[in-house]
């Protein structure tokens, strides 16, 4: 009907005079005045409304805006009023500076008004832009000066999240520019496989702008991430055929990401690769980067002290956990392991995102201890690594075990394999005692040089979950003990007719 009425005014556009048209402009939106107590969240109107303005000759903005101040008072939170405003601040080109101002003293009235700080974290970078060239950084002394203002809010009401988000907002996340944290080639039999591992996802086409040559000659190569999907991956893939005798000289290059990597595999290896990394930019912590160092451990501080007044509180608790790994990950593990098992039990229904969170933090600080311990060893990288006892419900950052050939995983708490198709390199996985249904949640495992998978003390009990192990081609040796699956009539021979080329099934040929 709203559409309706728009076709009306098309066609009153065209026959009528320009006063009749204002008059008849008028009426209308004097009508949608007497529509909106009725439901000052209806889509239409307010959608109708912007039409009409834009419909107008001379719209009066000032008139639309204090009709914006009127019915935000009615409902600070009324979000369709919001969007409103914001339209009307652009069209009648209203400076930020003042809209930044209103949004102060909504905030003044009531500091658990979620969307004045929302429309404030969209006006404070223009504002404030910490440079010219950056939209999205803050100016410091105006973000001291927001934190003080949040501050308030929390240390009034400390169980409002409206402030809490805020302040996450406020810290910030950093802004990292692309990295190849690690180029990785190994031969099988008649192609050369290259491996890149970025510190982030990253779209084909980022990838395939870069450029290989093998004995100085180019090689045109086709990319592909570890599920064979088009969706963005840290790690990419491409082969090449080589001739086996040749001794590879390999050199990655990329002109935007100032990439230049060589490798060197001769006819006596069949692997190399080079770490690209220096300690920063492996490291897990840089999620909170907005401000610097000592500012975040005078945050810290302040939450610290409003927990001592509400030792309940978990949105001081959470803060504390993200301020702690924001500043030293490491040194703060046990606290942060500690505040999360208590966020579980004064937030029960939330439990198993703490759990997972967790398991996050502990793998973020085992796998950077690797590597740490490693820098400089370059080709003499340990590539066992134990993740096992480690009360883990779910998996991150597998990406970043590209080149480990043997994983642990036993003894956790683990639902599925997600995420292991990143685990390019991988020989050799347990999983013993866990708390396996399913092997994948989605299409399946892609590792092309899995040759013993242990899956021993767990719940897997249908055989079609084991369809997920049809692309480990290389996979000779199963462990299934102490699973459901054992009491399914002819679970051997499915097993088999599945994965024909298995030659051991709980350590028994077949």
């Amino acid at each position: 009907m709203w559409n309706y009425r728009r076709e009306m005014f098309e066609y009153f556009k065209k026959e009528r005079e320009s006063v009749q048209l204002r008059e008849l402009c008028l009426k209308e939106l004097a009508f949608l005045e007497r529509c909106l107590p009725v439901n000052p969240k209806s889509y239409g109107i307010w959608h109708h409304r912007s039409w009409m303005m834009l419909f107008m000759s001379t719209p009066d903005w000032k008139k639309e805006l204090h009709l914006c101040n009127v019915y935000l008072s009615y409902d600070e939170r009324n979000f369709h009023c919001w969007d409103y405003r914001r339209f009307v601040v652009k069209q009648a080109q209203i400076s930020a500076e003042k809209e930044f101002q209103y949004t102060s003293d909504k905030i003044r009235e009531n500091f658990s008004n979620y969307s004045s700080w929302h429309y404030r974290s969209k006006l404070l970078p223009k504002i404030h832009p910490a440079s010219a060239d950056d939209g999205e950084r803050i100016e410091e002394n105006a973000l001291l000066e927001e934190f003080q203002l949040v501050q308030n809010a929390f240390f009034t009401d400390p169980n409002d999240q409206s402030a809490w988000f805020y302040h996450r907002w406020l810290l910030g996340r950093a802004k990292n520019d692309i990295k190849i944290l690690q180029a990785y080639a190994r031969r099988h039999n008649d192609r050369l496989v290259v491996y890149i591992l970025f510190n982030k996802q990253v779209k084909k086409e980022v990838v395939s702008a870069l450029s290989l040559t093998v004995n100085g000659e180019k090689d045109s190569l086709d990319w592909y991430n570890p599920t064979n999907n088009v969706q963005p991956s840290s790690i990419w893939i491409a082969s090449s055929k080589v001739s086996d005798e040749d001794a590879l000289h390999l050199n990655v290059t990329h002109n935007e990401l100032n990439v230049n990597i060589t490798l060197d595999v001769n006819e006596l290896e069949i692997e190399g690769w080079k770490t690209c990394y220096d300690e920063a930019d492996y490291s897990f912590r840089s999620e909170l980067t907005t401000v610097h160092h000592a500012f975040l451990e005078n945050e810290l501080e302040s939450c610290c002290l409003l927990l001592e007044e509400e030792p309940d509180n978990k949105w001081t608790i959470l803060t504390i956990v993200l301020l702690m790994r924001a500043i030293n990950p490491m040194n703060y593990s046990n606290e942060v392991e500690g505040y999360l098992k208590k966020l579980s039990e004064i937030d029960y229904y939330r439990r198993g995102y703490y759990n997972d969170l967790d398991s996050k933090y502990k793998l973020e600080n085992t796998i950077e201890r690797h590597f740490v311990d490693c820098k400089g060893k370059q080709n003499f990288l340990p590539r066992v690594i134990q993740l096992s006892h480690m009360d883990l419900t779910t998996l991150y950052h597998m990406d970043r075990l590209l080149l480990m050939t043997d994983i642990d995983l036993s003894n956790n708490r683990l639902r599925s394999l997600d995420g292991c198709n990143m685990l390019q390199s991988a020989r050799k996985i347990c999983l013993d005692n866990n708390n396996l249904e399913v092997i994948v949640n989605k299409q399946g495992l892609n590792l092309p040089y899995l040759k013993e998978l242990s899956l021993n003390n767990n719940n897997i009990g249908r055989i079609s979950c084991f369809l997920a192990l049809q692309k480990c081609t290389n996979l000779k040796e199963l462990n299934v003990k102490n699973n459901p699956i054992e009491g399914v009539l002819n679970w051997h021979r499915e097993i088999k007719q599945m994965i024909p080329w298995l030659e051991k099934l709980n350590g028994e040929g077949i």
